[in-house]
């Protein structure tokens, strides 16, 4: 690799550039693999990856890394594990999970296990924590990906969650500057706004980033925020200068300021991908990450530096930035020299599901669990999403077999008809217990918050004259509207969180093997 000292504008400023890598479509497109190909070629700094599986996704970072000139630096979003964008990993309980845990460490300890697995498919840097606090209980896209609802707690598991990484050698980033806990809506959908003046900022929101800098953090993610007293010109933070001058000025951070990814509604809707890219990078960031379209981003970079001086400056400084965290995640000078990817984490499971067990709240007013074998239930999922459908399906299947009794079970969503709900209240009547697994997290692009009083309409329709147990595998913020015999919040509806409710229902804890 030649000196960066002597690199083209267009090396310089290619490698602020992190576009989106999709691994099914590296495989099953040609045309797509060869945008990738030529984005490589242009020199690009790294890519953000999703989608594939473990063995597909190493070999194609591998592969890329063969064609680089300057090493690439693989990052991805893998806030709860692999599975957050990949097929396959450990999936671990979400951040809330961990925030609400009886073990101190419990943040550490799985910061230290996804590493390991991120690293092993040749990807350095891990787009989290989050640093975020859910102050707002209606938050439609953080949610459960927060720690919790003050900055004590959420700094102090932001800090464990970046010793854990360090300690594997992975990359991290404190997201999403300055504090996406407090809003009303999606930004991957609109502009979020957030009206508190930088002094309350400053006394609420932008701890856990203080405290992530202390702690070594590698990188910021500003997000798609509206927030007057830190934008210019009614401008995104991810677009501000402002905002970029205050995290150098005021932090003292020197390292890495990426945007959140660009081919996001709330910017795509006033830039598009070559204005985002160079906008972001003139007010200060060192990464733009995902432009919608990447290849006419980073044409339009190239065209710009050629005659934008304040632009190739910015660039170059961090360029040199870039390179200096490639060093530290150990790809400069012979990102070859990557320790062998052929490992099985088979200890991780039971790591993750003494965290979910350790993380349930439990809220009991009649002695029905566990569940008897002799006792019959029922169970009804309320669906938020297609996709929940199989989730609900595992549970419930896994819980019938533990307790040793048929259970009849339905899913329901927020289109359900009387009709449906007569015909399956009739084939629920000779069940004594009611379990009620709702299924209503924060997700992109779909993070609403009303679905629960649908969910509550058909709780009470179904539950009458029932003993009933309800299990929040996502949003804990609905407990009090439900009356309920059991209320089980598990802050996470990953496998671990699941099967932890059905040990706890089954009354079969020897299968825990506590750590």
């Amino acid at each position: 690799m030649s000196n960066p000292m002597n690199w083209t504008k267009q090396q310089i400023v290619a490698q602020c550039l992190f576009p989106k890598l999709s691994t099914e479509e590296f495989y099953s497109s040609p045309d797509y693999k060869q945008e990738v190909l030529r984005l490589v070629e242009l020199g690009v700094g790294g890519f953000c990856v999703f989608g594939g599986n473990t063995v597909q996704v190493e070999q194609m970072t591998n592969s890329l890394q063969n064609i680089a000139t300057v090493p690439l630096l693989f990052s991805g979003d893998f806030e709860f594990g692999l599975p957050m964008r990949l097929s396959e990993g450990t999936e671990f309980p979400h951040a809330m999970a961990l925030g609400n845990n009886s073990d101190p460490d419990a943040s550490f300890k799985i910061s230290v296990a996804i590493s390991k697995e991120v690293k092993s498919v040749g990807v350095k840097w891990n787009l989290a924590p989050v640093c975020d606090i859910n102050s707002n209980p209606s938050n439609p896209i953080i949610n459960i990906r927060s720690f919790g609802e003050n900055p004590k707690l959420v700094s102090e598991n932001v800090v464990k969650f970046i010793e854990g990484a360090h300690s594997t050698d992975i990359l991290t980033c404190a997201k999403h500057f300055p504090g996406h806990g407090d809003t009303l809506s999606d930004s991957h959908i609109e502009l979020p706004a957030v009206t508190k003046t930088l002094e309350e900022l400053e006394e609420f929101e932008i701890i856990p980033f203080k405290a992530a800098v202390d702690a070594g953090v590698d990188s910021i993610m500003v997000g798609h925020l509206y927030v007057p007293s830190m934008s210019n010109n009614l401008l995104p933070t991810s677009l501000s200068s402002k905002v970029y001058s205050y995290i150098r000025d005021e932090l003292k951070f020197r390292g890495l300021i990426v945007t959140d990814a660009l081919d996001m509604k709330s910017i795509t809707k006033i830039r598009n991908s070559a204005e985002a890219t160079i906008d972001c990078l003139l007010a200060g960031a060192d990464i733009a990450l995902m432009p919608e379209n990447a290849i006419e981003a980073a044409t339009a970079l190239i065209e710009r530096v050629e005659i934008d001086e304040k632009l190739y400056e910015n660039c170059f400084e961090s360029a040199k930035r870039i390179v200096a965290t490639k060093r530290k995640a150990k790809l400069i000078p012979l990102f070859a020299t990557l320790e062998s990817t052929k490992q099985i984490f088979t200890d991780h499971l039971n790591l993750a599901l003494n965290v979910a067990y350790k993380a349930l709240q439990i809220k009991l007013d009649k002695p029905i669990i566990p569940i008897a074998d002799d006792v019959n239930f029922a169970g009804i999922a309320f669906l938020q999403q297609d996709k929940d459908l199989r989730t609900a399906t595992r549970f419930f299947t896994m819980l019938s077999q533990a307790i040793e009794n048929d259970c009849d079970f339905a899913f329901v969503s927020e289109t359900i008809t009387d009709s449906d709900i007569s015909a399956i209240k009739n084939g629920i009547k000779d069940a004594k217990i009611l379990i009620f697994a709702v299924f209503i997290k924060a997700i992109a692009y779909d993070g609403r918050t009303d679905l629960i009083t649908k969910a509550k309409e058909i709780f009470d329709k179904l539950s009458a004259g029932k003993d009933t147990i309800v299990i929040f595998l996502g949003n804990p913020y609905f407990g009090e509207i439900f009356d309920s015999s059991v209320k089980i919040w598990t802050y996470s509806d990953s496998f671990p969180s699941l099967a932890s409710v059905v040990i706890e229902l089954s009354g079969r804890k020897v299968a825990l093997k506590l750590l």
